[in-house]
């Protein structure tokens, strides 16, 4: 499995434009290199839009906020 990821250090939220051009980057990606099974991921320090939440939840692209976690597990 393959874990796609993007990372967002603004400080405006992640929008749904956001969540909309991520999810189509990482599809046209996994088109070219095929990786099997792939995992989406969004990091936001400045948090989310709920229209944003509600798409990612929708398409099961994961998210979280918490920087600490982001942080703490770099090395994971």
């Amino acid at each position: 499995m393959v874990l796609i990821l993007h990372r967002k250090k603004k400080k405006a939220g992640f929008s749904l434009k956001e969540a909309k051009t991520f999810h189509k980057k990482a599809e046209e990606l996994m088109d070219i290199e095929k990786p099997g099974r792939a995992a989406l991921f969004v990091f936001s320090a400045a948090g989310f839009a709920k229209r944003a939440l509600d798409y990612m939840k929708q398409e099961n692209i994961a998210w979280a906020q918490n920087r600490e976690w982001l942080e703490t597990n770099q090395d994971a």
